[in-house]
């Protein structure tokens, strides 16, 4: 998830790559999981 995301679940207290994503990286994790899902 987003780190706005993330604060509102985990409070103030969240690591980038634990708790949250950049927005670059939140938009690539979406990809490659959707072309698996596609099987491409």
């Amino acid at each position: 998830m987003t780190k706005d995301l993330a604060v509102c679940a985990h409070g103030n207290n969240v690591k980038h790559g634990e708790h949250y994503l950049y927005t670059e990286e939140f938009l690539d994790a979406i990809d490659v999981n959707l072309k698996k899902k596609l099987g491409k």
